[in-house]
């Protein structure tokens, strides 16, 4: 099995500023990779909205449904995907630069990035996943907009925002798991 580098989409449900890639919306991606995968460049927000999925990611078996989220982060490695034929997900594809134009490190540390490389996926409660998807549409509105002045800077400000709420989410998702035992 090959290992590939994806650059995100082009065409319909898909949405960025200009021609960069360095963020990327996509509405209703039903489709899985064949291959294995290994960004270079870019991050990865899944937001399942319907079916299930499964693959490996780092060596682990992971299992997406309906309202589950998963940070795909750079360099891992992803493989063996499988689908229901109902499958469907958002997606915002991310250039590691790009985090460096918002304004979110403040809040943050390096155990919140080892925490999420080590437990990337969350089930979301049903009113996690509502404020996401009102997020992720005024995103997707905003980046269909005729590009004006401050378009960038507004789009930049509503994913930092969507960051902070992922962290907040995953914060949380920390918080109520057990602490693990002496072995």
């Amino acid at each position: 099995m090959e290992l590939r580098d994806l650059k995100p989409r082009k065409g319909s449900d898909t949405y960025r500023i200009g021609n960069s890639d360095d963020l990327v919306v996509m509405e209703n991606i039903g489709a899985v990779p064949s291959d294995k995968v290994c960004l270079q460049e870019h991050g990865i927000i899944f937001l399942c909205i319907a079916g299930k999925a499964q693959f490996e990611y780092d060596g682990k078996v992971i299992q997406l449904r309906k309202n589950d989220l998963f940070l795909y982060m750079v360099h891992s490695v992803a493989c063996d995907f499988m689908a229901t034929s109902d499958f469907n997900c958002r997606q915002i594809w991310f250039n590691r630069g790009e985090l460096w134009n918002i304004n979110i490190y403040s809040g943050t540390s390096l155990a919140d990035m080892s925490y999420l490389k080590s437990h990337p996926l969350v089930h979301l409660t049903s009113d996690d996943a509502a404020l996401l998807n009102t997020y992720f549409q005024l995103l997707c509105q905003r980046m269909k907009s005729p590009v004006s002045v401050l378009t960038t800077d507004i789009v930049r400000s509503l994913f930092g925002t969507i960051l902070l709420e992922l962290l907040a989410v995953m914060r949380r998702h920390a918080e109520s798991m057990p602490e693990p035992g002496p072995q």
